[in-house]
């Protein structure tokens, strides 16, 4: 099956009234009744929203994306290409993926776990079920970054994941995740990924260790209780390091590295009202959370953050609604609130725990390290509304709106405020995310 794919954003009376063309194909099919393959390649001009575009310029990447290259004045131009097969064997117990793609792990709007934030990357993935149990495995080669002019090659680095999950009632379900990022470079060369980890069934933690606890090991226990038929609770705990003794005492220990992650769903569909969807959700991020003292090592992606978009030294409350009306089964309305809070590093180097791909080495102290710390606290709100209506299948008239204001606790710093508003047609794709 070959779907076209077209994704076309324009902002009344703007200058650049282009805001984004996307033109592309789908292609899905069967290999064999256990095999099958997936692919979505896409050409893309971008007229980012300028707190997208201070990211550009600052990092060098359009986030979720990978090479760019300029596009007419202050547009960025790029290829988008994801591609896997997928083999369903043992009686469909197992399911194995290969290729290029995003992934997610978790049940909220953000995942402290693994996200899509960042750009597609290489990657083995084993699903494997048995009764109540699930366990994943994934494989991947990660690119650090350096400034691309399109003809050297990105540092690479590894990345492997296991979660075990289990379904304790019908209700209930309990997972445990260990993640760890590595390199195995040395000044003559690059070596590739180590077989260690390739063990499905070991402790990433103890192999680590082994090896001279030169890599970055992260552990997360996740949940979701699916509560009184219309609500669902879920949250993640994910932990970089950790020392009790340090909590205990309140000395601020840097080390003491942790994420938190609650959230509420509530769902309705009723006769005369349609369909409803609400989620509410909490996230927070100690400082230096995810960074490491070799900084191609960070829990990042293409110069990208693996898990939440603000990186570390952070609080972030998001809430979500969805409405589809029974009368007018087209219309999908949805709005989004992100309200955070996040202590920024300074602008000579001095590193507070926000940007995660720094050396930890570089940070501001031992102890006396606390959350927001830094050169600003920067306040976000984040208000988008889009309306959209389905002409045919997967082919949207859409309409969004986004307010963003940006507001700094140190009066040196420019406070910021941007509206934009997009008119545009889609079709066989989601829009682009702006939550940020």
């Amino acid at each position: 099956m070959v779907n076209p794919v077209l994704n076309v954003q324009m902002q009344p009376g703007a200058k650049n009234i282009m805001q984004q063309n996307t033109r592309g194909a789908e292609f899905r099919g069967n290999i064999t009744s256990n095999l099958s393959f997936y692919s979505l390649v896409t050409e893309n001009q971008v007229f980012l929203p300028e707190f997208i575009d201070t990211i550009r310029r600052k990092y060098g990447v359009v986030p979720g994306e990978g090479f760019i290259t300029p596009f007419k004045k202050n547009g960025a131009d790029f290829l988008q290409a994801r591609g896997y097969l997928t083999l369903r064997t043992l009686k469909n117990r197992v399911r194995v993926q290969a290729g290029h793609d995003k992934m997610f792990i978790g049940n909220g709007i953000r995942s402290l776990i693994l996200s899509d934030h960042a750009r597609e990357f290489l990657h083995l993935r084993l699903h494997t079920s048995l009764g109540p149990f699930r366990y994943q495995n994934i494989f991947a080669r990660l690119n650090g970054f350096t400034p691309n002019t399109g003809n050297r090659l990105q540092p690479i680095k590894y990345l492997a994941i296991h979660r075990a999950s289990v379904q304790v009632t019908r209700n209930l379900e309990l997972g445990l995740s260990e993640m760890v990022i590595f390199d195995r470079s040395d000044s003559s060369r690059q070596r590739g990924f180590d077989a260690d980890y390739l063990n499905p069934v070991i402790l990433y933690r103890a192999v680590e260790i082994h090896n001279g606890s030169r890599d970055n090991a992260l552990l997360a226990f996740d949940w979701k209780w699916n509560m009184f038929q219309r609500f669902q609770w879920y949250g993640q705990v994910m932990l970089d390091e950790f020392r009790l003794q340090y909590m205990r005492e309140k000395t601020g220990w840097w080390g003491n590295k942790y994420g938190l992650q609650t959230g509420l769903k509530y769902t309705v569909a009723k006769a005369g009202l349609g369909w409803l969807f609400i989620q509410a959700e909490m996230n927070r991020v100690r400082p230096y959370t995810y960074t490491h003292y070799l900084p191609l090592q960070s829990y990042t992606h293409y110069n990208q953050p693996l898990a939440h978009p603000l990186g570390s030294n952070f609080i972030e409350y998001l809430f979500s609604i969805q409405y589809q009306p029974e009368r007018i089964p087209g219309l999908f309305i949805k709005g989004d609130l992100m309200l955070a809070k996040r202590g920024l590093d300074a602008a000579n180097g001095k590193n507070y725990g926000n940007d995660i791909r720094l050396n930890y080495d570089t940070r501001a102290g031992d102890f006396n390290q606390r959350m927001l710390q830094g050169y600003t606290a920067q306040n976000i709100q984040n208000a988008q509304l889009s309306v959209s209506y389905m002409l045919k299948h997967n082919l949207f008239l859409d309409t969004r709106f986004i307010f963003r204001k940006a507001t700094h606790d140190n009066a040196l710093v420019r406070d910021f405020t941007e509206k934009l508003f997009t008119l545009g047609i889609r079709l066989n794709i989601e829009p682009r995310s702006y939550l940020q």
